[in-house]
């Protein structure tokens, strides 16, 4: 019997490797739920390589510094800036 973690992994990776041969954009929302420390550090590297020299392309939403450590020069940070006179949202690049 798989468990949670386990049945979300093998449904994004299957539905990666279907998506493979035409330009795909998967927007995931906190992927690292329901898995293990060890299955967090694999996830992205491991659907990277399913990926290589393909068109599909990941937009992560994470709060997982597991995963932010890992890949900080792809991270582009959001923020919803309230002080009464710019707001609106904005986007950075980590230094």
């Amino acid at each position: 019997m798989l468990s949670s973690g386990e049945k979300q992994l093998l449904l994004l990776f299957c539905n990666t490797l279907i998506a493979r041969d035409k330009a795909t954009i998967f927007i995931i929302d906190e992927p690292e739920i329901s898995l293990n420390i060890k299955w967090q550090r694999q996830l992205i590297r491991t659907l990277l390589n399913f990926t290589k020299d393909s068109q599909v392309q990941f937009l992560f939403a994470t709060h997982s510094i597991e995963l932010l450590s890992q890949y900080r020069s792809n991270v582009v940070k959001l923020s919803n800036i309230v002080d009464g006179e710019n707001n609106g949202r904005r986007y950075q690049t980590p230094a």
